[in-house]
């Protein structure tokens, strides 16, 4: 008989657990994203459903940066696509694209759950693959080129 289980953080079913040792307490998770958001949620002291500055601010995108005056969006900017894989939760879409969002150059970047895919506008002399693949492994995250 398999056991159901659900994550702690977000409540939906663990298809694939992530288990993580908090507080000396086995927590179980629906994916590494919700991982990240409970540990910044209570290293703030914060309940699930309770929010604080620090625990729900997102990176400004570059476009919109002190400084980005520079950056013209109007110029030689790229949209490209590519697969995420390992995002279960409406979380682990919000922790993707805000570290996208965080990669000198990327203008914009949204990700879509049920595709698996993110698409980013970006700058193509400042932006690789290799950067921004190291932001989605940085985020917990398959980067599927």
């Amino acid at each position: 008989m398999v056991e159901t289980v659900y994550c702690v953080h977000c409540g939906a079913l663990a298809k694939h657990p992530v288990t993580k040792i908090i507080n000396g307490q086995s927590l179980i998770f629906c994916c590494g994203g919700c991982v990240q958001v409970y540990e910044l949620m209570h290293e703030e002291e914060l309940g699930t459903g309770q929010s604080g500055t620090e625990a729900t601010m997102i990176p400004t995108p570059e476009a919109a940066r002190p400084g980005a005056a520079q950056l013209d969006p109007s110029g030689p900017s790229q949209t490209i696509a590519f697969q995420v894989a390992g995002m279960t939760c409406a979380n682990c879409v919000a922790t993707v694209e805000r570290h996208l969002h965080t990669v000198p150059g990327v203008l914009d970047a949204r990700v879509i759950l049920e595709t698996e895919r993110a698409t980013v506008t970006l700058i193509p002399e400042r932006v690789s693959m290799a950067d921004l693949k190291r932001a989605v492994e940085r985020a917990g995250y398959t980067f599927i080129p």
